[in-house]
């Protein structure tokens, strides 16, 4: 926005006029083309619930939140340069701040849940498993999504401070639960999820920190793991979690599958690589599953089969 369009609207606001009147000459300055007669329109925002909208300083359009901008534009919004916000009420231009300043507004001094003005992000989301807890319950319980500022990431976080630490290697903020033992990928800002593809950081979606240190959306690792009995890491194959009750299955089941001593196949060896223990062996042929003898893990892969035991 140009100077002089900001101190048109400086001086607008300090007219002795009705905050309609403000708000449709505010208008005009800011949407020359449009008429005064006709409100703005604003794209319904899916992703946050809200009655504020962001007037984006780089486009000077007005949007529901960041993912509906950056959805309908080329380039990503800075929220840090955005100075002026819309109330999805009364249509009124004002700066940013955690409620509509319009005293002829329903919406007057109704403050959201949660502001940030640094991300200028505000919502009154509701999480919806403490809802269900809450109707379990006599006393009430506040059941509205948490949600706090890392000045570390630089962008707000789902959930409570106080169970979060950011980790300066991954640039991320970790369960505390999880932190001392997490394994750490240097900047995980430069990753997307591998399964949907889409950015980890920034996700309205809580990364899912695996055993390899990969990460993953916590929605599409539950969408993943319970399709085709996946189990292995989308990106190195290395197991997710303990999978030794299986393996001992697989033990009990290949007793009664041995190779017949009087076939062909009896004295041929595997040359095999483990994506659990990354350790290369070599083995007894099997026409099914092939076990790492260094972690007992079938989670392996043949690269050679040796039909000549001369050639081991």
């Amino acid at each position: 926005m140009s100077n002089a369009k900001f101190d048109k609207i400086l001086k607008i606001n300090k007219m002795n006029i009705s905050m309609n009147e403000k708000q449709k000459l505010i208008r005009e300055i800011l949407n020359p083309k449009l008429k005064t007669s006709k409100c703005i329109k604003v794209p319904f925002c899916s992703h946050y619930k809200k009655y504020n909208y962001l007037y984006t300083a780089c486009c000077n359009k007005v949007y529901g939140c960041r993912f509906c901008h950056n959805e309908n534009e080329d380039h990503e919004l800075v929220r840090s340069e955005t100075k002026f916000m819309q109330c999805r009420s009364c249509y009124t231009f004002q700066k940013i701040s955690n409620s509509c300043q319009n005293p002829e507004c329903y919406h007057f001094n109704k403050t959201h849940y949660y502001f940030c003005d640094k991300c200028n992000l505000w919502f009154n989301d509701i999480d919806y498993k403490l809802l269900f807890i809450d109707s379990l319950l006599i006393d009430n319980i506040d059941f509205t999504k948490k949600c706090y500022h890392c000045n570390g990431c630089g962008i707000c976080r789902i959930g409570k401070i106080d169970d979060f630490k950011h980790c300066h290697n991954c640039n991320l903020c970790i369960d505390k639960r999880y932190f001392d033992s997490h394994p750490c990928k240097i900047n995980i800002k430069e990753f997307d999820c591998p399964i949907c593809l889409k950015s980890l950081w920034d996700s309205q979606d809580q990364p899912h920190i695996l055993k390899c240190g990969h990460n993953i959306h916590k929605k599409c690792f539950m969408d993943y793991i319970s399709q085709n009995n996946n189990y292995k890491c989308p990106t190195c194959k290395m197991s997710m979690f303990d999978m030794s009750p299986h393996w001992n299955i697989l033990d009990d089941f290949l007793q009664t599958q041995q190779v017949p001593q009087d076939s062909e196949y009896y004295n041929w060896k595997s040359k095999i690589h483990c994506n659990d223990c990354l350790e290369k062996s070599t083995i007894k042929y099997h026409f099914c599953y092939n076990k790492c003898p260094k972690c007992n893990s079938y989670n392996t892969v043949v690269d050679n089969v040796l039909k000549d035991a001369n050639s081991i």
